[in-house]
């Protein structure tokens, strides 16, 4: 039995052994100028170089058939992410901001679809989704921080 070769317990329903080799680089640097006492403006890059090897075993009663060596999947992503904030200081006790920045969040590797405990519409819309790609936004957000005149307290608001 493909669980016994796994070191599962014995009359395990489910067991799965996982490998993985991630490599995960980054790189981030941010600058700030102030034309004047009143502005500021700030830029700032981020790279990423993300990298994923993986190999899945799977044993007991509910799962499908791991063939020798496991299932392969593998994913990698890179990119530059900028970011742009301008802040404008009326008085010593109000800050404006307006920032730009685009964002991800990594893809990765889907796992096999467990055959045994599917129907065939679920082969047939879930069997072959080997990977999903990295998600990107771009967000946009204004907002202020006010001082009362003591100082003795902040009110922060964005949207």
């Amino acid at each position: 039995m493909v669980s016994t070769e796994l070191n599962a317990p014995p009359d395990t329903p489910f067991y799965s052994n996982l490998f993985y080799k991630l490599k995960q680089y980054g790189l981030f640097g941010e600058a700030t100028v102030h034309p004047s006492d009143q502005w500021a403006m700030t830029a700032g890059l981020r790279y990423y170089d993300f990298k994923e090897d993986r190999v899945l075993n799977f044993g007991g009663f509910f799962a499908d058939v791991t063939p020798p060596g496991g299932v392969a999947g593998k994913t990698k992503s890179d990119g530059v992410s900028p970011r742009f904030i301008v802040s404008f200081k009326p008085n010593e006790n109000v800050q404006l901001n307006a920032q730009l920045s685009k964002g991800f969040r990594l893809g990765g590797i889907n796992d096999p679809i467990n055959v045994p405990l599917c129907s065939p519409d679920d082969l047939v819309v879930f069997g072959s989704q080997g990977t999903w790609k990295d998600e990107k936004n771009t967000t946009y957000e204004i907002g202020a921080t006010m001082r009362s005149a003591d100082r003795r307290s902040t009110l922060n608001v964005s949207a």
